[in-house]
């Protein structure tokens, strides 16, 4: 989920615009005790017009809040009980709570915090439940979605809150723009990237190293443009390998160091947000492999390499390689895309056709084992984060 911003998504009738808000609601008389009574609040984050997400941080979400008389320790212990309904918005949202003290059924979700002391209800060391709600695609601007929250203290009801949050008037108008997110001091078609289509050559069985060279046409050398905030940036590559062939992990099953700045990972576990890159359809379907590297030389171009293994001997021409950008800068996005086919000795009969690439193939030579790569360098991942490179092997 991406970082999202404060203001947009409402309490209706609450009157502000603030990203958590408390709502209180009149409760029942409690019985006498240390807990005086007790509200419910729903903390939000409004959504960026454009993607219709509204994701919680830690330090919202939502649950009850109990306000007490008296502090002082007692033996009783307390166990308080919510549920949220939110099946009055059926068809409009999608709701998911991440919290193992919750348990949910269908838009019904029901969070349980047992054996509470006093001492826990002041240190609030309870509530807090995070979730992630989606606006589905028959929302519209100034919506209401209505729910109910019941909260119960050693099984007695004490709140009843009855309330909706209403979709901003706002809401579906944003636009994106790469501008606001990155700097940089080129213009458009200072450079024009461009990748060569590949054939992957060898046995069933073979480990093959993947040699690919991102090309700078010029006229200037390309540097990607910088994120605001995390101060770094990249050009991307992203594989989709051709069927009967797999990537070989690597020994921490994170990332390599390829040479010259470029590092690639596998992408095992997730799938890069590509919804605002350049250009916008690469035609890959899935991803498999991500390179990436901060600037690309008119004189070296990106040399990027990574093995992967041969897993079937019917020939296939279905990979793809992209050459991304996070702002439109490049000259000619129409050798950013290639193909990338296996040509398997291992196969009967004629060679496959190739899909359209930009240029000759490569050819990319079969090696016994896979190829033995430098380590110990910092990466810069697509995400921002910097992480160890690990030898990939």
């Amino acid at each position: 989920m991406s970082t999202l911003r404060t203001t947009g998504l409402r309490i209706a009738g609450a009157g502000t615009a603030a990203a958590a808000l408390t709502l209180a609601a009149a409760a029942p008389a409690l019985a006498q005790g240390p807990i005086s009574d007790v509200d419910f609040y729903l903390g939000i984050q409004a959504p960026y017009g454009y993607d219709g997400v509204v994701e919680t941080t830690t330090d919202s979400g939502f649950g009850p809040e109990v306000h007490l008389t008296d502090t002082s320790e007692t033996a009783e212990s307390y166990t308080i009980e919510t549920v949220l309904d939110l099946s009055a918005a059926a068809g409009l949202i999608d709701f998911q709570v991440t919290d193992e003290r919750c348990e949910t059924n269908g838009l019904v979700v029901t969070c349980t915090d047992a054996d509470l002391s006093i001492r826990d209800i002041d240190l609030w060391n309870y509530s807090g439940y995070e979730y992630e709600l989606t606006l589905l695609d028959g929302v519209s601007a100034g919506d209401l979605l209505p729910y109910t929250a019941t909260i119960s203290v050693n099984g007695e009801v004490v709140t009843i809150a009855e309330d909706s949050i209403k979709v901003d008037e706002e809401y579906g108008s944003w636009v994106y723009d790469p501008s606001e997110e990155y700097t940089t001091d080129h213009n458009k078609n200072d450079y024009d990237l461009s990748v060569h289509g590949a054939d992957i050559e060898g046995d069933l069985g073979d480990v093959v190293t993947v040699d690919i060279t991102v090309q700078n046409l010029g006229p200037l050398d390309a540097v990607a443009p910088i994120h605001r905030g995390a101060g770094e940036g990249n050009y991307s590559v992203i594989v989709q390998l051709p069927s009967g062939t797999a990537p070989v992990p690597p020994e921490d099953e994170d990332f390599v160091f390829s040479e010259n700045g470029v590092y690639c990972e596998l992408l095992t576990d997730h799938q890069s947000d590509l919804s605002h890159a350049f250009p916008a359809n690469t035609g890959i379907e899935r991803q498999d492999i991500l390179c990436f590297f901060d600037s690309v030389a008119m004189e070296t171009g990106a040399r990027l390499q990574f093995p992967v293994e041969i897993i079937a001997e019917e020939q296939s021409a279905d990979g793809l390689i992209a050459v991304i950008e996070t702002m439109e800068l490049d000259a000619d996005y129409a050798n950013n895309i290639a193909s990338l086919s296996l040509q398997s000795g291992g196969s009967d009969g004629e060679a496959s056709e190739q899909l359209p690439s930009t240029g000759n193939s490569s050819v990319i030579m079969i090696s016994s084992a896979a190829a033995a790569l430098l380590a110990g360098a910092v990466v810069f991942s697509l995400l921002r984060r910097r992480k160890t490179a690990a030898n990939w092997e």
